[in-house]
């Protein structure tokens, strides 16, 4: 595969879910032989994962990826990291800078292991990722403009942005780094490597309970700003985007950056999603509650549950796999909330009551999931986030493993008889087949889907499933 082959289904596959690099500056330095180790490597990584994501060059990623963890390695083992177990950097006359695009180098590399390798391999890659970023201090880089929101939105000024990305931007030529230093796409550039490694963090909860790494309270960056304004570079930025904490927990100062870009929203919710893993934890812990612990359980499950509803509510792009992935991944937050409530013991029928009544919900984001993927473009499968399978076996085993419900008089669109919910397994099915074309994850996941719902089906179900086509009868 050539090199601009490589690039250009980078762009088209890999960059809708990861979207960090700026297109026009990277193929100004792309075919540069003298490019800068950390480019380097970044130039290598995202040629990998971009062989991953297409049937026809998935086998020469394996070479293209060994090569490119070397690199990394290397460059890893340089005195500016200091030792692998070392939590801080050397002081600033001791080191050299950190380059951003290492990191995301890393990351993406994390992404190729989750559509390649195994779940084991991409935190293992992932946790290199998110130490360089502790070291880099990107997670940091808009604290003073953080710190002017608290008492007044309007007191906080760009400035602050411009002192960090003196001290923390570098130039591969010296005559332009007082350019650089004052860009606005390059500090761009680094605020999406800080919400990649983040929202891969939180995506993580998705596979096997696994915990998070990065707090959301060490977090001081803005969210990132539309695809498009960032892509467009003009002169300066339009808009000015707010924190993590004013868009999650619905201060009066997350009205100001109202509706979020797609890839914010994602971020958003991806937050949520990882809250309510959490949440469960929480329950799981230690049933059956007392009261004081089911009344704490609940002012939490009310307040996620609102959260994932207004989630859900988006406008629905079908173009733009962020969106669509992001609409899934919410309506996946309340199926784990509706799972979360009736798996849990309760001392009192009002708890119960409470828990059942969280059935409907459930069940009308099942069957929007499924309305989705009916009505999804088949390329959007190879352009979907590598966490796209998990989201869809969520679905798949909620409504194996639930009863159907039977909506009132008002239920609408519910997964409410045994042939709709057959009907609704099948198209989720279809859906991991088609994405398990370029993710391994996907093919793993839908022969265990298959093997529950066979099992479920032989344990008495009027249902079969027919191995053959992949499909119910």
């Amino acid at each position: 595969m050539s090199s601009g082959c490589s690039d250009l289904l980078y762009f088209e596959r890999v960059h809708p879910f990861a979207p960090m690099v700026h297109k026009r500056r990277y193929y100004a330095w792309a075919s540069d032989p003298n490019a800068s180790p950390a480019r380097t490597a970044l130039r290598s990584a995202m040629r990998t994962i971009a062989s991953a994501m297409s049937p026809q060059f998935c086998d020469i990623g394996h070479v293209m990826y060994a090569s490119t963890r070397r690199m990394l390695e290397t460059q890893d083992a340089c005195p500016e990291t200091g030792l692998p177990w070392m939590t801080r950097l050397k002081p600033p006359h001791e080191q050299r800078k950190m380059h951003h695009e290492r990191i995301q180098a890393w990351l993406l590399l994390a992404y190729y292991d989750v559509l390649r390798k195994s779940e084991h391999q991409a935190f293992i890659t992932a946790r290199r990722a998110f130490r360089l970023l502790r070291l880099s201090g990107l997670c940091e880089m808009d604290i003073d403009a953080y710190s002017g929101r608290q008492g007044d939105v309007a007191t906080c000024t760009p400035p602050a942005e411009t002192t960090w990305n003196m001290q923390m931007c570098s130039s591969e030529n010296g005559a332009d780094e007082a350019v650089l230093q004052q860009d606005w796409i390059s500090v761009e550039e680094r605020r999406r490597t800080v919400w990649s490694a983040f929202l891969l963090d939180r995506l993580s909860t998705m596979v096997n309970d696994q915990p998070t790494m990065l707090m959301e309270e060490a977090f001081y960056t803005r969210l990132p700003m539309s695809e498009t304004e960032f892509q467009s570079g003009t002169q300066e930025p339009v808009s000015q985007m707010g924190f993590l904490i004013e868009a999650t927990d619905g201060n009066k100062a997350a009205n100001s950056i109202q509706p979020l870009p797609p890839f914010a929203h994602c971020v958003v919710v991806a937050n949520l999603f990882a809250r309510c893993m959490t949440h469960c934890k929480m329950a799981m812990q230690s049933p059956p509650m007392s009261a004081p612990e089911a009344h704490d359980f609940w002012i939490r499950h009310q307040w996620l549950a609102s959260a994932a509803a207004n989630a859900c509510e988006t406008t629905e792009t079908r173009c733009d796999p962020m969106l669509v992935f992001t609409r899934i991944l919410a309506y996946s937050a309340s199926l784990s909330l509706c799972s979360t409530a009736n798996a849990t013991s309760w001392q009192t029928l009002d708890h119960h009551l409470m828990a059942m009544a969280c059935k409907p919900a459930a069940h009308q984001a099942a069957s929007e999931v499924v309305r989705i993927i009916k009505t999804a473009p088949r390329i959007a499968f190879f352009k979907m986030h590598p966490f796209f399978p998990n989201a869809i076996a969520l679905v798949t085993s909620f409504l194996n493993a639930d009863v159907p419900y039977l909506p009132s008089t008002r239920g609408g669109h519910a997964v409410d008889t045994i042939q709709e919910r057959q009907d609704a397994l099948n198209e989720l099915l279809a859906a991991l087949r088609r994405s398990s074309q370029v993710n391994n994850l996907a093919a793993e996941l839908l022969c265990k889907l298959e093997l529950d719902i066979g099992q479920a089906a032989s344990d008495g179900s009027v249902s079969q499933f027919d191995q053959g086509d992949g499909s119910w009868t």
